[in-house]
């Protein structure tokens, strides 16, 4: 998943979509343009953006067929197919400030063995650099049929690190592998000696094989703050377009960027799930850094009402074997596999992620993966009723599964 913040450049609302582009600010430098596009429901409820709108994007960035320019140059079209917005206000507001950033998440297996330089010079020293591939295979519902279709999208990923001691090292062709980073421009030459324009992801985290990790994202606004100091305690509540929602407790180190955080204000954090989970009767937790925090000074989704979003990546071992049942919702009966995913947090101290598998990841995870099972899932996070406890609990919502081995 693709979450970018920016300012609309363009946006037109054709009879089966909508499409545009959006600058993802970087202070006093260049600003990256990424094109979008949107269809049914998501169309509809982003017809109406403006240019100038400060605003949140997030989907699926693919790949489309390579084209020639006029100049030679080939250009590798990548676009965002959104499946959610949320309005910022108008960036001309604040002075046009630009702000902007991406977070860029994907699962899949490396094309082929890294190209890693050891000892590449920079202004600050030098460092390695990693360059690779990554086949990230995503199904979705056609469109014209109803049919499950599964389409494979490459990203290119560039991994830096210390002299000699690169990230990447230790993966192969077709390792599975989970990143975590941004997007960034990147020109290159084939080896046809052709000029390629394309994205490419700079990843901040790479878990390898064997390895369990997880983080979670979350847009919302701040119901009360608990405590202000070294950490500060807020809650954040989020509600999703489609009416699901979540309650949770941040936990943020402190820091400058955070000095403005009242109950009322809206705030983008991501983190990490809390080492409380681990006790099942306390609420799932967030923890974050006061980097990966944002204040925003208004939140909407289009057309006023009042929204947000989180998502979800982890890969772990699942604690027993999901079984699928089927359930109604919204007079809509769907298979549902409940279960706790054994993950881990960046000290590599476990961490157990509740976790309700839905539609037709319940029914791949039911038959083919069983306790010990390791997992990539990808979700967003919510409130699920408790009958027993006569409460609410904080779950990993999960639609998205791949089993990567015992």
């Amino acid at each position: 998943m693709l979450t970018v913040t920016g300012n609309i450049v363009s946006n037109t609302a054709h009879p089966d979509r909508v499409s545009g582009r959006i600058a993802i600010g970087k202070g006093s430098a260049e600003p990256l343009f990424l094109s979008y596009t949107a269809f049914g429901p998501n169309a509809y409820s982003m017809k109406d953006l403006q240019k100038g709108d400060y605003v949140t994007l997030t989907g699926r960035l693919v790949t489309l067929p390579e084209r020639t320019k006029n100049d030679g140059t080939v250009e590798r079209n990548t676009i965002l197919r959104a499946e959610s917005s949320l309005m910022h206000g108008s960036d001309e507001a604040r002075g046009g400030s630009g702000r902007g950033k991406s977070l860029h998440a994907l699962f899949g297996r490396l094309g082929q063995a890294p190209q890693i330089n050891h000892s590449v010079e920079g202004p600050r020293g030098h460092f390695s650099a990693a360059n690779f591939s990554v086949a990230e295979n995503v199904t979705y519902v056609d469109r014209n049929t109803g049919d499950v279709m599964e389409r494979t999208h490459w990203h290119n990923i560039v991994a830096y690190g210390p002299p000699n001691d690169s990230p990447a090292a230790g993966l192969d062709t077709g390792s599975p592998v989970l990143v975590r980073g941004r997007i960034e421009a990147d020109l290159y030459t084939s080896g046809k000696g052709v000029r390629v324009g394309a994205l490419r992801t700079v990843a901040d985290e790479l878990v390898h094989p064997g390895r369990s990790s997880h983080f979670a994202e979350i847009c919302g606004v701040i119901e009360n703050v608990h405590r202000r100091g070294d950490p500060t305690i807020v809650t954040i509540r989020s509600e999703r377009a489609d009416g699901t929602r979540i309650s949770i407790p941040l936990s943020i180190a402190a820091g400058p960027d955070i000095a403005g955080i009242t109950a009322g204000r809206y705030l983008h954090a991501v983190g990490e799930v809390g080492a409380e989970l681990s006790a099942p009767e306390q609420k799932m937790t967030l923890k974050a850094g006061a980097r990966n925090v944002t204040l925003l000074d208004t939140m909407s989704a289009p057309g006023g009402s009042q929204a947000g979003y989180s998502t979800v990546h982890a890969v772990g071992v699942l604690a027993e074997k999901p079984v699928a049942k089927l359930t109604v919702s919204g007079g809509e009966s769907l298979a549902i596999a409940e279960t706790t995913l054994v993950s881990a947090n960046g000290a590599g101290e476990p961490a157990n992620l509740p976790v309700s598998i839905w539609r037709n990841a319940a029914e791949i995870a039911s038959e083919y993966a069983d306790k010990g099972t390791r997992i990539y899932g990808s979700g967003y996070l919510m409130a699920v009723s408790d009958e027993q406890e006569q409460a609410e609990r904080n779950v990993a919502a999960i639609n998205y599964v791949r089993i990567i081995g015992s």
